[in-house]
Formats: structure tokens, C-alpha cells, sequence
């Protein structure tokens, strides 16, 4: 009978040898490795290194550019930026002001934020405005995120919550300003372009469409300036949902008007104290009465709803 240790060591005996042939086996395999990586030492040595081909070739570069977009027309400046040349300028002036901005070794303020704002306002990739502005990607994506943390302190300063101790809510008509004297602003939602990770997309398809959105609820004065934002809500999201939540959440800190105040809002929100919506199942928009019918009382008010809310819509360039 065979005892315990013996066959403990004709076990060992068997894998040793049988990782010794496995080791032999690998010999080759590791020996054609080594000789690919000597033959590409041997080639980049003789034939010296792979030559880089420039890019940024073009006369016009981004600081020329920048140059032309100002001295050229204001529809083509508008067109490419969203923004005034006059707007551009101050903003510009601003930021160097704040010392949020400062000019580098080649590209200046002025540069740095027309490639922002063109790319946000286009929804641009890096290689569009890489070539557009002759820069590196690298060159192109560290401005970007610069003048992304400079906008961000811009808006903390800019986007502030509505008085409501002024007597004038800024609405030229003097017949809607009598309407709607105790109005504060006008709130409402948009859909904005957004980059999602591809397991996350689903809720940012917004309303059939195969683009992904986020939902952006804010609240515009009668002067057409943004007093209140709430971004990142999904596509889906209702406007009446996206208000709800956030007045809830005390982190967001929502302005509520006083009991004498309101925001004026569409017929996707509730109508509420301190939130004034058109009468329901009554036409709304202004193509709905021109097709005739009868008009009921309420149908009086509708229609300045609308030229209210317009606003909103004036305020942050939503139509267009």
C-alpha cells in the first residue's frame, strides 16, 4: 500500500514538471516579444524619430481672428457668440477688472472667452475651435475650463434674487403694468443641450427627441435680467416638478414673493399664492384666437398673459 508521503511527492514531482514545460513553452513567446521590441529600437535609432506634422497652419490665426470678429459686422459677432460687440467688450473689461481673467504668453482675455462662448453657444467640439483658433487641444481645453470657473464667479454676482420692496416691476406697457402691477417676474423652464454618460442618457431624451437635454428652470424680472436658476433636472422632468422640488429644498434657497407678490408662470405650473397661471381649458396662445369663436371672460386675460411672459423668453434668448 502506497503511503500518504509518497504520493504527496509524486504530486509535487508532477507539477513541477509540469510547470517546467510550461515555462519552456513561454521561452519562445517571450523571445518574440524581445525581438519585436529590438527591431523598432533598432528602426527608431537608424531612421530617428517619427516627425511631427503641424496643425495650425492657417494666416489667420485666433488672435487675428478675434480681431476681425470685432471690427467686422455686429450680425456676424451675435451670430457666432450670442452676444453684442459692445457686451463683449464690457464683459471682457470685467473679467480682467475682477483679475478672474488675465492675458497669457499668446492668447489674451478676449480670445480666451470668444472660445468659450462660441463653443457653448454651438455646442463645438475641442478639434472644431482647435482648428477655428490654431491651438492645441490641450491649449484650447485649459482656457475652457478658465473661463468656465471666471463664469461661474460672474454669475454669483450677477444672478441675484429679485426685491421685492420696489414698487416698479420694470413692465413698459403702462396698461399690463396696471394688470399685473404686483407681478415680480415670470418663471419658466428650457431645454439646453447637455453631455451625458452614455448609461445615464435615458431621462435627458427629452419628448421624443434623440438629442439629450437638460431641463433649466429660471426666473426673469421685467427688465429682462435672470434673477433665479435651477440647472441639471433631466429632460423629462416636468416644470411644475422641477418648482415644486425646489422649493422645498431649503439648499436651494428659493426667493418666495411676499403674500402681496407673484411670479407670473404658464399653464405647465399650478396655480397658487405667490404664482399666477391662465385659467385652464380656455385658449392660451394668440394663434388660438384667431381662429374665431366665442370669447368668455376669462379669455380676457389670457392673451396679456402671454405678452408677460414674453419676457422671459426676451430675457435669455429662449425662442431662438
Amino acid at each position: 500500500m502506497e503511503s500518504p508521503s509518497s504520493h504527496s511527492s509524486n504530486s509535487n514531482s508532477l507539477s513541477s514538471s509540469e510547470d517546467d514545460d510550461m515555462n519552456l513553452e513561454a521561452i519562445p513567446e517571450a523571445k518574440r516579444i524581445l525581438r519585436k521590441r529590438l527591431i523598432t529600437i533598432l528602426s527608431t535609432f537608424i531612421n530617428g524619430p517619427c516627425k511631427r506634422v503641424p496643425t495650425s497652419t492657417s494666416s489667420l490665426t485666433g488672435s487675428l481672428f478675434i480681431q476681425e470678429l470685432l471690427n467686422g459686422s455686429s450680425i456676424t459677432c451675435y451670430e457666432l457668440m450670442r452676444m453684442q460687440k459692445n457686451s463683449f467688450i464690457y464683459l471682457c473689461q470685467i473679467f480682467r477688472e475682477k483679475n478672474w481673467l488675465a492675458n497669457s504668453k499668446h492668447v489674451n482675455v478676449e480670445e480666451k472667452i470668444a472660445m468659450f462662448l462660441i463653443t457653448v453657444s454651438h455646442n463645438l467640439r475641442n478639434r472644431l475651435i482647435k482648428n477655428r483658433f490654431q491651438h492645441s487641444g490641450q491649449t484650447v481645453h485649459t482656457f475652457f475650463h478658465e473661463v468656465l470657473v471666471a463664469m461661474m464667479k460672474f454669475s454669483k454676482e450677477m444672478i441675484t434674487p429679485p426685491s421685492f420692496n420696489d414698487n416698479s416691476n420694470g413692465i413698459a406697457n403702462h396698461r399690463l403694468r396696471q394688470i399685473f402691477k404686483d407681478a415680480v417676474g415670470a418663471i419658466d423652464g428650457t431645454l439646453i443641450h447637455a453631455c451625458i454618460p452614455l448609461d445615464k442618457q435615458v431621462p435627458y431624451r427629452a419628448r421624443g427627441r434623440g438629442e439629450c437635454f437638460q431641463n433649466v428652470m429660471a426666473i426673469c424680472d421685467f427688465y429682462m435680467i435672470f434673477k433665479y436658476v435651477v440647472v441639471g433636472w433631466e429632460g423629462t422632468a416636468h416644470d411644475s416638478r422641477i418648482l415644486t422640488e425646489t422649493i422645498r429644498d431649503p439648499n436651494h434657497n428659493f426667493p418666495m414673493p411676499p403674500d402681496d407678490k407673484y411670479y407670473l408662470v404658464d399653464a405647465a405650473y399650478t396655480h397658487t399664492n405667490g404664482f399666477m397661471a391662465p385659467f385652464r381649458h380656455v385658449r392660451y396662445w394668440l394663434n388660438d384666437f384667431r381662429s374665431g369663436g366665442r370669447v368668455m371672460c376669462e379669455n380676457l386675460y389670457v392673451p396679456r398673459k402671454p405678452s408677460s411672459h414674453a419676457y422671459m423668453q426676451l430675457g435669455g434668448g429662449l425662442n431662438q
